[in-house]
């Protein structure tokens, strides 16, 4: 059974899904048990599908759902990027187009709210 804490990150997921316009992706969430993270946000840039996941270990009852949410969410917000990094032989003209498309989504949400 999912408790109310895994209700409130895929809320809060959803919430900053919304405000990056990240909507051409299937996104699933699930927990997970890890002693090393608190949620996990996993990604196939090419079918655009995400698993992003909450950790319902104890010793993690006492972080912020939302705080993990708004995290895990930006980590997808920047998957793309994490990609080119790892890539070999990549365009700059590549990374230029992302690092823009980024920044049009902040313009749009930060700027606009806190010019």
């Amino acid at each position: 059974m999912k408790s109310d804490r895994f209700g409130i990150f895929k809320k809060e997921c959803e919430k900053w899904i919304n405000i990056y316009g990240l909507h051409g992706w299937n996104i699933r969430y699930n927990t997970m048990q890890d002693e090393n993270n608190s949620g996990l946000c996993e990604f196939d840039l090419q079918n655009k599908m995400s698993t992003i996941s909450l950790n319902t270990e104890k010793s993690e009852k006492d972080i912020d759902p939302k705080l993990i949410a708004f995290h895990e969410v930006t980590e997808l917000l920047l998957s793309k990027i994490r990609y080119l990094s790892s890539e070999r032989f990549i365009q700059p003209d590549e990374v230029d187009e992302e690092l823009h498309t980024l920044i049009r989504v902040l313009e749009n949400v930060l700027w606009k709210n806190y010019k």
